[in-house]
């Protein structure tokens, strides 16, 4: 349902493919209702896959490969596409992927920056917070595009628990490693880029309920 609403938007849609499913999405026309391979066929639909590179599932610690290269050919593409009068609105779907990529292809940059022999096990494992700095601001910059040129951007994203930081007697509560504790609210927040929901001008929840014992789709 989230792809299919991204792909209603004004023509002509270049849809980047993080997830690899658009091909589930479909747009009514009138009564009728338009499969995506057709919306692609007519030229409705500029259909870009972008599968990320695999990651070892066997250890965080190993060697990062291809998101640097993915995320420099991805903004390549997506900086022609400003340009090109013909797209009238880009889709990243997902965001959240797309968010995930950014963020590796910084921390793959900066394992880059280790000495040659590094072994596996002391590879750099994650950004630290202050790192963060670098990949927020390719992604404002990314978010902030099309405003010049006039393009619409649609960010389908998954959905995730929101955590804020955890206190004790109005004093944060710290993790052995210097960590500051997070905890859960019980609220669902887009996941991704945590600045996502203060930048967009409209936001689409969707999800489904039972309808005369149907399962149906709908949005708020």
């Amino acid at each position: 349902l989230k792809t299919s609403i991204a792909l209603s938007f004004p023509r002509t849609v270049k849809l980047f493919d993080f997830d690899m499913g658009a091909h589930r999405g479909a747009v009514m026309h009138g009564e009728k209702l338009v499969l995506f391979k057709y919306l692609v066929a007519e030229g409705i639909v500029i259909h870009k896959p972008m599968p990320l590179p695999a990651k070892r599932i066997t250890t965080r610690s190993a060697k990062l490969s291809g998101h640097k290269e993915l995320w420099a050919s991805f903004i390549a593409e997506y900086t022609a596409d400003m340009e090109n009068k013909e797209i009238g609105t880009i889709v990243l779907d997902t965001a959240t992927h797309e968010w995930q990529l950014c963020a590796d292809a910084v921390l793959q940059e900066l394992q880059e920056l280790q000495p040659f022999n590094t072994p596996p096990d002391k590879m750099r494992k994650q950004l630290i917070q202050i790192e963060y700095r670098e990949p927020n601001q390719r992604q404002k910059t990314l978010f902030g595009a099309p405003r010049i040129y006039g393009k619409r951007l649609v960010l389908v994203m998954h959905e995730t628990d929101e955590r804020k930081p955890m206190t004790f007697d109005g004093r944060p509560v710290m993790s052995d490693q210097g960590q500051q504790q997070m905890m859960l609210t019980g609220r669902m927040v887009p996941d991704g880029f945590r600045e996502t929901v203060g930048l967009a001008d409209w936001i689409f929840h969707t999800d489904t309920k039972i309808v005369d014992k149907v399962l149906t789709p709908y949005v708020t």
